[in-house]
């Protein structure tokens, strides 16, 4: 069953006085019962997912809670609406929604591993198809310094079942150091004809890295080109470099100059 249920019904109701008048009181300490799935539910031929219940058809089976004394005249609404969907189940991956700041001269190490990544989820048709993700609660580490575990709570949505309801959260940190390296520059398109000197013939290239990562770093892991089909659109007279390839563990790189000056020799 698909949305909200009535949370109560207005009955007309009639009786003596005396017999009225303690029903009204005792109705605030005894409330009458009515379970929805036993109801006689009438299907709509142009809905299959939607049924509804006419409240006359409850209406003797509330008498009889009521009791002699009183006479229940009518139900108000004369008609509840219900909306069905059958039930589905799907594997959606989960997103933590956290925030890291870091102490100086640490980093993330590596990506952040959340277990499991993805999770099932179950529930109403009509829910499980909108549902792309599983997000966790907010948190907010400070001052991080090291690497650590924690348990994140996934956020509840209303009619859905979670198959879990936390997972784990594990945070690689490292710590890292400023360096940099001195890197040739390329000369691509070339004719076989001519050569091209650029000035000056390399750049300097920093970037920040894990302290283990430190001594792994050489320049044959970088690439800086300049293009010689790139003189036709020159701006004066220099040539734009590209950082074309770095290696995937060195982090905030920066490279200086950006442009250079070349000269063409035949």
């Amino acid at each position: 069953m698909v949305g909200e249920i009535p949370s109560e019904l207005s009955l007309n109701v009639s009786g003596r006085g005396y017999s009225l008048l303690r029903e009204i009181f005792s109705a605030r300490q005894h409330q009458l019962v009515l379970k929805v799935l036993s109801l006689n539910f009438s299907t709509i031929p142009t809905d299959s997912d939607k049924a509804f219940v006419l409240t006359k058809t409850i209406k003797e089976f509330l008498q009889r809670q009521m009791g002699p004394e009183i006479t229940l005249n009518y139900i108000t609404p004369d008609t509840l609406l219900y909306n069905f969907s059958s039930i589905i189940r799907k594997k959606v991956p989960v997103e933590p929604n956290i925030n890291i700041e870091f102490n100086q001269q640490f980093m993330l190490g590596s990506q952040v591993i959340v277990q499991p990544d993805s999770i099932i989820v179950s529930g109403p048709k009509v829910l499980i198809d909108t549902i792309l993700k599983v997000q966790t609660e907010y948190k907010n580490f400070n001052k991080t310094d090291k690497s650590f575990s924690t348990e994140l709570k996934l956020i509840p949505q209303a009619g859905v079942y979670f198959v879990r309801k936390k997972v784990i959260l594990t945070v690689p940190v490292e710590k890292y150091t400023e360096s940099y390296i001195m890197v040739p520059i390329k000369v691509l398109n070339i004719p076989d004809s001519m050569t091209m000197k650029t000035f000056p013939s390399a750049i300097k290239i920093n970037y920040i890295v894990a302290l283990r990562n430190y001594n792994k770093v050489n320049a044959r892991q970088f690439r800086a080109i300049v293009d010689y089909k790139g003189i036709y659109s020159s701006i004066n007279n220099k040539l734009k470099v590209l950082l074309e390839r770095q290696p995937v563990f060195v982090k905030s790189v920066t490279y200086h100059p950006k442009n250079v000056d070349y000269i063409i020799e035949k």
